[in-house]
């Protein structure tokens, strides 16, 4: 396993009560243990722009009785692309999102637009391609552009995430 979900959940400082939006959650790999973390008062927003991914994370919460998540399909590139309120999370994870992307600046735009002021954006990738076990090399978003891009947008560095896992670097910046 590359993340541990429970282990890196941990590092993220999550309270009961909190929003907490997941753009690319796919199948819920860390979405639905968040769920825990935030308790019945608090709030999981599952954002992926595959809807079949977001099928089968419905139907796993409901098996598990989870009912404070909410998936939504749509394009986190896209300005006003995720249907939520501006100032609406409290907290926005980008998990192994921005590598599939084109577009990382728009992708973190519409994460700062639904970001409370003071809220956080966390920021994991893969390191490297590792012979193609991860992304493939031109597709490796680096820690050096993950900081260029977020200073450049008015985000301010928190810090590293401490062991997000062996081939992943984890970072969380503050609005």
């Amino acid at each position: 396993m590359f993340l541990d979900p429970e282990k890196l959940i941990q590092q993220l400082g999550l309270m009961p009560g909190m929003i907490v939006a997941d753009i690319g959650s796919g199948i819920g790999y860390f979405a639905l243990p968040i769920t825990q973390q935030i308790g019945t008062t608090g709030h999981v927003y599952a954002i992926d722009i595959y809807g079949d991914v977001l099928k089968r994370l419905n139907h796993d919460a409901r098996e598990k009785n989870i009912t404070n998540i909410t998936t939504l399909v749509c394009d986190a590139e896209k300005k006003g692309g995720i249907p939520l309120k501006n100032e609406t999370v409290d907290m926005v994870l980008v998990i192994n999102t921005l590598f599939q992307s084109g577009n990382h600046q728009a992708i973190l735009l519409e994460s700062l637009r639904i970001l409370k002021t003071g809220g956080s954006i966390v920021i994991i990738e893969w390191v490297d391609s590792f012979n193609n076990l991860g992304p493939i090399p031109e597709h490796v978003v680096s820690v050096d552009s993950v900081h260029t891009l977020a200073q450049s947008l008015g985000l301010v560095y928190v810090r590293d995430i401490g062991n997000p896992g062996i081939h992943h670097f984890g970072l969380i910046f503050q609005k």
